[in-house]
């Protein structure tokens, strides 16, 4: 027992370093689901068609490392938008968001899939793959929604949105738009639902009515007063 005792203020130590990476391992969790923009899209071949990438395929990348990839003039992002959903605690950081990009080609019509990361501007993280979907031209109509909703793992913070634009045939990338290109890409206000929690505040207020008490207190202070003169006389 006593040794036992004589090494307890070393366990006191150790409690934060075994309590804190399970702190720091919140785990990241994201729901998706994607679609075209347009239900009136005609096209000679399937809209979409499933595509086998995962985001373990993908690593987080620096700013550097996506400008410094080399890129044609093939294809582009036209442009994106930025839909902000679901601030329940209303604190104007959303859990929910869509991105909506509209990829233009040279080609009549190419196969395509996107990357979507979130970051900071410094570091991305790749958050979802795409299936693959057609572009067609510099058509406005082929535009590709993709809606995610944070579900825990990510604190309120002005995150950056990193889009990539891969061949479907030859999994090169072919073109990206970041904060940097677009600026509705920057600093969206962000939180996972786990942080996104409404908190009511209980307000308790007194009122002091003071008026009629107020006037009774000094006419018996006067009463006092003048009975004391009374009494001396």
């Amino acid at each position: 027992m006593k040794p036992l005792l004589k090494n307890l203020p070393w366990l006191f130590v150790l409690i934060p370093f075994i309590w804190l990476p399970a702190a720091q391992a919140e785990q990241r969790i994201i729901s998706v689901s994607e679609k075209m923009a347009s239900s009136d899209l005609k096209a000679a071949k399937p809209v979409t068609r499933h595509n086998k990438k995962t985001l373990s395929q993908f690593a987080s990348k620096t700013r550097d490392e996506v400008t410094s990839q080399s890129i044609y003039n093939d294809f582009w992002v036209y442009d994106s938008w930025i839909t902000l959903l679901d601030d329940i605690d209303g604190d104007a950081y959303y859990s929910r968001f869509l991105v909506e990009f509209d990829v233009d080609t040279i080609y009549v019509e190419a196969p395509v899939y996107a990357v979507v990361y979130l970051g900071d501007a410094d570091e991305y993280e790749a958050i979802h793959v795409s299936d693959t979907f057609w572009v067609h031209g510099e058509t406005t109509t082929d535009s590709y929604i993709v809606d995610s909703e944070l579900v825990s793992g990510f604190s309120a913070y002005d995150y950056d949105i990193l889009i990539e634009i891969y061949d479907a045939d030859t999994d090169e990338l072919v073109a990206f738009s970041d904060g940097y290109e677009d600026a509705d890409l920057a600093f969206v206000s962000l939180e996972s639902q786990n942080y996104d929690i409404y908190r009511e505040t209980v307000v308790v207020t007194s009122h002091v009515h003071g008026g009629s008490v107020m006037i009774a207190s000094l006419a018996f202070l006067a009463a006092i007063i003048c009975w004391r003169k009374i009494k001396k006389s």
